[in-house]
């Protein structure tokens, strides 16, 4: 499997762009419940009643918010959300950005999970 660094500004059957980042900001609230993949199947808050930058909603242990992600987080466009979120296990998460053209044009934008390792 290539490395993140070597994935950069390259996808597959894509366009070569000049960065895989280009976002400036992205939100997210949660985590919300998700035990054995059901939270895929359900519809909460967020996705029922849309963006609400003040919005406050009950999480998978705590209350939840909108808040921005550190940049920090998204190395080689690449998101790292378990730094983000507590609890990390068995979640769901909602994600909200806004990308800007100068022109219409098609855009590549993809959401993936990787595999968690525990070292020990």
């Amino acid at each position: 499997m290539p490395s993140w660094q070597s994935l950069k500004g390259s996808f597959p059957g894509q366009p070569r762009c000049s960065t895989t980042s280009p976002r400036s900001a992205l939100d997210i609230i949660g985590p919300f419940e998700n035990d054995g993949r059901a939270g895929l199947l359900a519809a909460y808050p967020p996705e029922k009643e849309g963006y609400d930058p003040k919005a406050v909603y009950r999480g998978k242990e705590h209350d939840v918010t909108w808040r921005a992600l550190p940049s920090a987080h998204a190395p080689y466009g690449f998101i790292d959300l378990a730094g983000a979120i507590y609890p990390r296990s068995d979640v769901a998460v909602y994600a909200a950005t806004v990308l800007r053209s100068g022109q219409a044009q098609a855009a590549f934008f993809t959401w993936a999970q990787a595999a968690r390792r525990e070292c020990g």
